[in-house]
């Protein structure tokens, strides 16, 4: 499943977690807004790989709330922060991580300090799983197959 987004919501009420629960899926535009992942991607920013940080600290307040990922989420979502985790091991290559949308500006202190408990355990998972898919191949095509036969 490379490259797909998944968006997950806490829901501030019930404290479930929810897979999107919004009202409508978002546009083309609106998915790719998101994958861009302003501000923790793009501009020579380099996301610490030791702690997670806040998308308002990283971009400032202003220029968060003026981004159009703001806008984007906010409207789908209800976010008013994004609280970012590095989850590769900074080597070459695609950045991988993970985005909270949060309902707080900055999210909660428990929200921080459960994703900081988490964050080291999440990156060794990652890990885990490339280290462990590293050497395999995929299986051939159906037409791949038909061909050989």
């Amino acid at each position: 499943m490379q490259g797909a987004t998944a968006l997950l919501c806490k829901a501030a009420s019930a404290g479930g977690v929810t897979a999107w629960p919004v009202t409508r899926l978002p546009t083309a535009r609106q998915l790719a807004c998101i994958r861009r992942g302003y501000p923790f991607v793009g501009a020579g920013r380099a996301i610490p790989l030791d702690r997670p940080v806040v998308a308002s600290r990283v971009a400032g307040e202003g220029p968060w709330h003026d981004s159009e990922a703001y806008a984007v989420t906010a409207e789908l979502l209800g976010t008013r922060d994004v609280i970012g985790l590095r989850l590769d091991d900074g080597s070459p290559g695609p950045v991988r991580g993970l985005l909270v949308h949060c309902a707080d500006r900055g999210g909660t202190r428990r929200e921080r300090a459960c994703l900081g408990r988490m964050h080291p355990l999440l990156r060794a998972w990652t890990g885990t799983r490339r280290c462990c898919g590293a050497g395999r191949t995929r299986p051939p095509s159906s037409r791949a197959r038909a061909a050989a036969a």
